[in-house]
């Protein structure tokens, strides 16, 4: 591996506002570049030597399962003859192709209703709601709420200002006083990942969002990828410890005091109404599929 790339990839872990297909591309391009540039080092690497090295990707956020599945696509493409150098080329323009079917599947629906609400920054969402106002020629009303610490909600807010959405915004606790005040028609959020089995990973505050879903009689639905759905379980939010996170708490430490960070946290599955990606909406999550060995699998997913 590369400084280059060990840098460049080393960075993304900073990155705390984009979201996992725009983190995903962000990763193509610098394999690409990488690749181009150290083309012979790489093509005489064995297959476990090429896993080794693509490994700092995962790590970048180990709750994103796309970046495992997308090491997985790579290695899938090479054992079935696709020439090195132009594997990232073509993953970047299966990942477009994705985001653009995946955009007009969400708008599809979400643009039947006058006013949604959602939770974090999902890029999917983002992307849906950019594309539908070009097909619909209508803005949608849209709940979006702060997202503490990280604030992604304002951020997404004034995404959605700018693209002509009328946006409601509010603080985290409010989402209840939100609700019987605006009466949304329908809840969506992106995914983290999602398990086999249908639950979803995502922003901690994506379960209270969906248990009002379900109180106040609405959809609650997860707009993802489908490169997001894991190929086998595994545990990707850990356990959860105290932290000395600056976000939460930024003045003197007492020794009393244990701030708890959570960042992600699971929706069970019968909060979820459908899913929707680039297979339509369905009942259950469907993924993608690789031809590769399941030692393989395994190793990408240790």
């Amino acid at each position: 591996m590369s400084g280059f790339f060990f840098k460049e990839i080393e960075s993304l872990r900073d990155d705390k506002t984009s979201g996992a297909m725009e983190i995903t591309e962000k990763v193509l391009l610098i394999l690409k570049e990488e690749i181009e540039k150290n083309f012979t080092l790489w093509d005489n690497y064995s297959t476990n030597e090429k896993i080794d090295q693509l490994l700092p990707i995962i790590n970048i956020n180990k709750n994103m399962i796309i970046l495992r599945n997308l090491v997985l696509e790579f290695l899938s493409l090479l054992e079935n003859g696709v020439e090195l150098e132009k594997i990232p080329s073509i993953q970047l323009e299966k990942l477009n192709n994705s985001k653009k079917i995946l955009a007009q599947n969400i708008s599809k629906h979400i643009f039947e209703e006058k006013t949604i609400i959602t939770f974090s920054r999902a890029s999917t969402v983002l992307e849906s709601l950019r594309v539908g106002k070009e097909l619909y020629k209508q803005p949608l009303e849209v709940i979006i709420f702060e997202s503490s610490p990280k604030k992604e909600g304002k951020t997404l807010a004034e995404e959605l200002l700018k693209i002509g959405h009328k946006v409601r915004y509010s603080f985290d606790a409010a989402m209840k006083v939100m609700f019987d005040k605006y009466k949304p028609t329908l809840a969506i959020i992106g995914a983290d990942s999602i398990f086999p089995q249908g639950e979803v990973v995502n922003k901690a505050g994506s379960y209270i969002l969906a248990k009002l879903a379900e109180e106040y009689s609405i959809p609650f639905i997860v707009g993802a990828t489908a490169k997001k759905v894991m190929l086998k379980e595994i545990d990707v939010i850990g356990k959860i410890m105290p932290s000395e996170s600056t976000d939460l708490w930024n003045t003197e430490y007492d020794p009393n005091l244990e701030v708890v960070d959570v960042h992600f946290e699971k929706i069970p599955r019968e909060l979820i109404s459908g899913y929707i990606s680039e297979k339509g909406l369905n009942k259950k999550p469907i993924g993608e599929k690789y031809t590769l060995s399941e030692n393989i699998i395994k190793k990408v997913y240790s």
